[in-house]
């Protein structure tokens, strides 16, 4: 359990982490465009394709704006309130428009994150709204990466958490069969004394605590049955020794 609960920590932690890294670099990636009120002056999609900063396309003059997963760069389009999509420079739209983004587009306010597929690729989306005008920016990396990596993640986890159960098991026998060792002893003992109905045995009164004084209390419940019997036994000794004056006059007479 411990194991278990330690994994799910680290697990969501890491992939905390993890799409943190691609949020900021969305953040940095939408900077450009909502500074310049629309697609950065010089701005140009080639290279990595339609709205891509790519070779030929626009880079801030900062910080260039890359995977840091090592993958693809990012790329944006810009969605009208009606829910019309365009990329940077009138280029092709590469994400799906969904109401939410018309929303943002619409009122002008609001920022998300999302996750949506598009041709096999997961991808994760920042929308936000460009102040300079009515309509929406969206940009997006991939998240193959991150996916890849915390698959990895996962079997590494699930690996320690079945290698931990199967420790925990191992050693848990052990040490029952430790705890357990003395009572199974003085209870065979225990058998063979009622068994051989011999109360002149005794038990060794040794081990843990509760197994001493329980084996005390069964001695003297054997004392006591020792003497029970040691009495009948004179009893009736003393029975028939008193019987048998009578009984021998009554057969002389």
């Amino acid at each position: 359990l411990v194991v278990a609960v330690l994994s799910v920590v680290d697990y969501t932690s890491v992939r905390s982490h993890l799409r943190g890294e691609i949020d900021s670099s969305l953040r940095d990636a939408s900077q450009p465009f909502l500074h310049h009120g629309g697609p950065p002056p010089g701005f140009a999609g080639g290279g990595g394709g339609p709205g891509a900063f790519g070779p030929g396309g626009y880079r801030p003059p900062d910080r260039q704006l890359q995977d840091p997963f090592g993958g693809a760069t990012p790329r944006a389009q810009f969605v009208e309130p009606d829910g019309t999509a365009h990329g940077p420079g009138d280029s092709a739209p590469v994400l799906p428009v969904t109401e939410k983004a018309k929303q943002v587009a619409r009122t002008g306010t609001g920022r998300y994150y999302s996750d949506v597929t598009v041709k096999g690729r997961h991808l994760r989306v920042l929308t936000v709204a460009d102040p300079a005008g009515r309509q929406a920016l969206q940009v997006e990396l991939p998240l193959n990466t991150v996916d890849k990596q915390l698959h990895q993640l996962l079997i590494v986890f699930l690996i320690a958490i079945i290698t931990g159960v199967l420790v925990a098991a191992a050693l848990g026998g052990l040490i029952a069969r430790a705890a357990l060792g003395p009572i199974g002893r003085f209870t065979r003992r225990t058998e063979s004394v009622t068994d051989a109905l011999d109360g002149s045995q005794r038990l060794e009164e040794g081990g843990p605590t509760e197994l001493a004084r329980l084996a005390a209390s069964f001695n003297r419940t054997l004392e006591a049955l020792e003497r029970a019997v040691a009495g009948q036994r004179r009893f009736v000794a003393d029975a028939s020794h008193e019987l048998r004056t009578p009984i021998s006059a009554l057969r002389s007479n």
